[in-house]
């Protein structure tokens, strides 16, 4: 069954955005980790475990996203879909984010969540999370040294520990 309050076009559209905005061309596969930091990058948040599944099922099932192993892709359909999504995206004065444009072509898909399909055990989460997390601050360091520092303090300071 669906958890209905769960099931927004918004879910799925970050979810599409997150793989179509990554990786769209060729088919190439997107790993775990790298979903992880696409969904950050578009939206700005973490997805939690349960958001990801639900959306992988829902774009799954409507033929939009292939799953192989621990890998992601869009499938020919998505494809198209994200061409479109990406023009409209490029061709805006302002306003939409690709997120948005997303949701409005994703409304209609079917709440898929309850049905057997994707899922990820909160260990491979938890660790695809880590390897997310490990290559942005290592980014963060490359590219802005300062804000890197100041992160790795207010983290020591959560921790109760220092330098």
């Amino acid at each position: 069954m669906c958890d209905v309050s769960a099931h927004t076009a918004y879910l799925a559209a970050w979810v599409f955005t997150a793989i179509g905005g990554t990786k769209p061309e060729h088919g190439e596969r997107l790993s775990l980790p790298d979903l992880l930091d696409g969904a950050d990058y578009f939206n700005r948040m973490v997805i939690s475990k349960d958001e990801l599944e639900h959306g992988i099922r829902d774009l799954v099932n409507a033929g939009l996203v292939s799953v192989v192993g621990d890998s992601f892709a869009l499938t020919d359909t998505g494809r198209e879909m994200w061409e479109i999504i990406w023009r409209k995206y490029e061709a805006r004065k302002s306003g939409s984010d690709p997120i948005a444009l997303a949701e409005k072509r994703l409304k209609l898909i079917p709440c898929t969540a309850g049905l057997a399909g994707w899922s990820v055990t909160q260990q491979e989460f938890d660790h695809a999370f880590a390897a997310y997390r490990a290559s942005f601050a290592e980014n963060v360091r490359k590219f802005d040294p300062k804000l890197a520092a100041f992160m790795e303090q207010s983290e020591d300071s959560r921790r109760g520990t220092s330098g």
